[in-house]
């Protein structure tokens, strides 16, 4: 499932009226980070796949030697997330992946994702794994 595939920046995104949306970018949003829209969410979603609701993505840890690219898909239903997030675990292991690089987490309608892998040159330094669970934490409100 091609949910991280690059997107164009643009102006802070508006959480489309969805209350979940809504809180998980106030709570990003009062930690100091600007969110940008996934648009179109249909170039997230592999043929076939389900839509997400809501995405939007902020760039984490930009105050430390390696920034990444925090994202947040939201589902209409908790059993929409849950394939989607099937999906992208299937899709990393069909490529030959083992989640050294690349992380996702599940939490009722919300994905959350990011690569910890050094960018954007492979010789920068890896992220360590515990700075995406700590803006998991934040954005799931669980800090």
């Amino acid at each position: 499932m091609a949910i991280v595939a690059g997107c164009l920046l643009a102006a802070p995104a508006a959480a489309a009226g969805d209350p979940l949306a809504s809180a998980i970018q106030k709570r990003l949003a009062q930690a100091g980070n600007l969110t940008f829209p996934m648009k179109p969410l249909s170039d997230y979603v592999e043929s076939g796949g389900v839509a997400p609701e809501s995405g939007f993505y902020v760039y984490a840890g930009l105050h430390s030697p390696q920034s990444f690219r925090f994202s947040v898909v939201i589902y209409k239903t908790a059993a929409q997330a849950a394939a989607a997030y099937d999906a992208a675990v299937e899709q990393v292991h069909a490529i030959g992946g083992n989640f050294r690089a690349f992380n996702v987490v599940r939490e009722g309608r919300a994905l959350y994702m990011g690569s910890t892998a050094g960018a954007p040159s492979p010789s920068n330094p890896k992220l360590p794994v515990k700075a995406f669970h700590a803006m998991v934490a934040l954005a799931a409100g669980n800090f």
